[in-house]
């Protein structure tokens, strides 16, 4: 039986401001007491919970009534922004649009005073924060099987947490390892030393992320994960976990290792899934491919706000969420990637080839663009009630592991991970036949079918780091919006983060001067594309 989140939610909801620090908080009655927080296995159990349904959560960042922030609904909120700072999503201008912040790269917002920066810190620091109890309150040496799965599950999460956290406020790892990251914060962490904890470097994080996994992996060896309970995590979701960041690292053994372990046992989508408007993308459950995910029922706080939630914002054919209000801010595939796509690959119908009628038409009259995405639906197929926004959000896939498996064993034997590639995109395009002629072509050509296949679930700007790619977005036949249409030389120095003021007043070990730099609205803006 699943717990209700709403009401689970509501211990996480103490008005004090959480930053990196080991701040102790109060549990209200309502549903978790200190005692039972402190009770293992039942506490452990329910802090889990918490993490589960932390990763979509109403409001974060705990505003008032009536003025929580429309941008602020969890993981798949930050995974918005994020893409919204790369190329492959385009958003259509819109004084509905809630990350154009992002997309424009408007500098002042995007600086430490302002709370759109505030919200991605929060909200990973809250995840490591419920790790932490959990990964305090266990011993591995006498617990049972449910409290290692418990124990299990925090340490993937808590990894998770700083994966992301690495990424977004520093460079990629290789060439990066001793430039400062983001502070650390164990169990073991103490109020004191919270106040004063300085940004720790790349290499130092990666060491707790990878020591995290590897715990993971072992403490859920024995956790048989049901079929219905995706929304949990297992030791294959650990291992895709430590896939992506092995990857990252390029260590290329290791992340060809754990892709291989992920990825057992579930298959890619077929057409008719990926396609389906009812039971496709929307649904963790209609096909065997997601490993992992975000289960969201019409109970969910994000759900019942019709508007602040993943599918109010990336379904193009809703009429209950922003997509399609005033102004239509609908989500679009970048002009030069949709025209790479071979005409054979049937993932080219994701999106509209010419302005087309949306499914809604004949009620609304409503027209989506060309380029506009069909790749995420509302639940159920019903665009036309807020109980759509109830569509699963991938968080893991099987084609993902597929994708890193034949990375990585093509830069270490360039012929294994030709023909890896081809096991995966030869299920989209039957007639398709890798041509790389050298390791570099070869990851390129990986590159190419990840923007493809992951397209708006949010890796791309993940890669644009990884890979050292510009952002280019000005060029012949653009469909970005005048505004938006720049290129950078090289990864931009914006797309790292800056960092919360609220952390740099608080903890003295990250002055002002040490966080990075506050981005200025790029100048280099071309409005014709040329």
């Amino acid at each position: 039986m699943r717990y209700n989140r709403t009401k689970l939610l509501a211990f996480l909801c103490a008005p004090a401001l959480f930053l990196t620090g080991c701040i102790e908080e109060n549990f209200p009655t309502l549903t978790v007491t200190e005692d039972q927080v402190e009770d293992a296995p039942k506490g452990a159990q329910a802090l889990i919970e918490s993490e589960v349904a932390w990763m979509t959560n109403f409001n974060t960042l705990e505003r008032a009534a009536g003025d929580e922030r429309h941008f602020d609904f969890g993981y798949p909120a930050i995974c918005v922004m994020n893409e919204m700072l790369g190329q492959d999503v385009v958003p259509l201008p819109s004084n509905y649009d809630q990350f154009w912040i992002w997309h424009e790269v408007n500098g002042a917002a995007l600086g430490p005073e302002y709370i759109y920066v505030a919200m991605p810190w929060r909200f990973f620091y809250r995840l490591i924060f419920l790790s932490n109890k959990v990964i305090g309150m266990l011993d591995p040496a006498t617990a049972t099987e449910q409290e290692l799965t418990a124990l299990g599950q925090a340490y993937a999460y808590r990894a998770f947490a700083y994966f992301n956290l690495v990424q977004m406020y520093q460079y990629t790892y290789v060439g990066h390892q001793n430039e400062p990251a983001v502070p650390i914060v164990t169990e073991k962490t103490t109020q004191e030393e919270s106040e004063n904890n300085p940004r720790a470097s790349v290499e130092a994080v990666y060491t707790l992320i990878t020591g995290d996994l590897t715990k993971a992996i072992e403490y859920l060896e024995n956790y048989d994960r049901s079929y219905s309970a995706r929304h949990y995590i297992d030791a294959q979701v650990a291992h895709g976990l430590a896939a992506r960041v092995y990857l990252t690292m390029e260590n290329w053994g290791e992340a060809r290792q754990h892709a291989a372990a992920a990825k057992a046992g579930y298959s890619p989508m077929t057409e008719a899934q990926f396609l389906d408007e009812t039971n496709g993308f929307n649904n963790m459950y209609s096909q065997n491919s997601w490993i992992w995910g975000i289960d969201l029922t019409t109970d969910d706080d994000v759900v019942r706000t019709g508007l602040v939630n993943w599918t109010a914002n990336m379904c193009n054919e809703t009429v209950f969420g922003y997509i399609m209000m005033d102004g239509d801010p609908v989500k679009m595939i970048d002009a030069s990637l949709y025209e790479q796509i071979n005409p054979s690959d049937w993932r080219k119908k994701t999106w509209t080839d010419e302005e087309t009628p949306s499914r809604y038409y004949a009620y609304y009259g409503l027209m989506l663009p060309k380029y506009a995405s069909r790749k995420f639906q509302a639940a159920n197929g019903d665009g036309l009630s807020s109980a759509g926004a109830a569509a699963d959000f991938p968080l893991m896939r099987v084609e993902e592991m597929m994708l890193i498996e034949a990375e990585a064993a093509g830069m270490q034997n360039l012929a294994e991970g030709k023909t890896l590639l081809e096991d995966l995109v030869k299920t989209r395009n039957a007639s398709y036949t890798c041509t790389a002629a050298s390791q570099q072509d070869f990851r390129d050509e990986v590159w190419l079918q990840r923007r493809i296949e992951l397209w708006g679930e949010g890796f791309s700007y993940f890669d644009l780091k990884r890979l050292n790619k510009p952002v280019t977005r000005s060029y012949p036949g653009t469909n970005h919006y005048e505004g938006s249409r720049y290129n950078s030389v090289g990864v931009p120095y914006w797309f790292n983060y800056t960092i919360s003021r609220s952390e740099v007043i608080s903890n003295k070990g990250i002055p002002q001067s040490a966080n990075n730099p506050t981005p200025s609205t790029p100048d280099d803006i071309d409005p014709d594309g040329l």
